[in-house]
């Protein structure tokens, strides 16, 4: 299952990209995602990279069918890798839920559009349990899309109150 998310902003990509490993952004953001014990373990930011890796506890409400797999607060590791290239930058990403058999694989794109710039996520959800991985595997995905769609909104509100 694939689920894809795209925001516009009015800066440009090099300035949306130097937020995106600032410390203070990152646990910003993840607190008002509904993260707790957030853990920053490797944020290594140039130019023209950045490499990601954050593990925290993340709240899900499943349904009485998936709870078997999934708790009420999951241990979520997330590792970015981004690099520049010709102004563009692009990412690939790993997510992982401890204990949930459902595997996250994506990649990100931030380039220049007009005199702003365009925010593209495209996340890959895989689960091979049987009978429930496919519900599993929505679950997941639903989840992560309003997570996304958070974050997008986040990410535009902390530019404009920090530039």
């Amino acid at each position: 299952m694939i689920v894809k998310g795209q925001q516009h902003f009015p800066y440009t990509a090099a300035t949306v990209f130097s937020a995106f490993g600032a410390p203070h952004h990152i646990e910003e953001k993840q607190r008002f995602l509904g993260s707790r014990n957030i853990d920053i373990r490797q944020c290594e930011q140039t130019d023209s990279a950045l490499d990601l890796k954050i593990i925290r506890e993340v709240p899900a409400e499943a349904p009485a069918m998936l709870r078997k797999f999934i708790s009420e607060w999951n241990r979520v590791t997330q590792e970015e890798h981004w690099r520049e290239n010709a102004g563009e930058y692009r990412a690939q990403v790993k997510v992982d839920i401890q204990g949930v058999p459902v595997a996250i694989n994506g990649e990100m794109r931030l380039y220049s559009e007009g005199e702003g710039s365009v925010h593209e996520v495209t996340l890959n959800f895989e689960c091979r349990v049987p009978l429930v991985g496919k519900k599993l595997a929505e679950f997941v995905a639903a989840k992560s899309q309003e997570t996304m769609q958070n974050e997008f909104a986040f990410v535009a509100d902390y530019l404009r109150a920090n530039l």
